[in-house]
């Protein structure tokens, strides 16, 4: 049973009832791909695998909610041509 509120029983936590490492483990991957922001809350949280506690579980779900609030913002990317084109601009000044 997932508890959706900050209020979970003590006695309730462990691995085998709720995804802790598969959820960090998906943090981390975002991490990697799309949101470096949040990569060194995931790696404070991957120190924690082995016995997750209720603060590692509140913590998650702050993580889940800031990447909730932040669906809509974007990384914006250029191609490697214009870094290269500025970075020569810039040394040849």
């Amino acid at each position: 049973m997932w508890y959706p509120s900050n209020e979970v029983p003590l006695g309730c936590i462990s691995n085998s009832q709720y995804p802790y490492i598969s959820i960090v483990g998906s943090l981390m991957y975002l991490a990697l791909t799309t949101w470096p922001d949040i990569a060194y809350a995931a790696g404070v949280l991957a120190r924690f695998n082995s016995n997750p506690g209720l603060p590692h579980w509140q913590a998650v779900k702050h993580v889940l909610r800031y990447l909730k609030g932040t669906v809509d913002t974007n990384l914006s990317i250029y191609p490697l041509f214009f870094f290269l084109e500025l970075t020569f601009i810039v040394l040849n000044q």
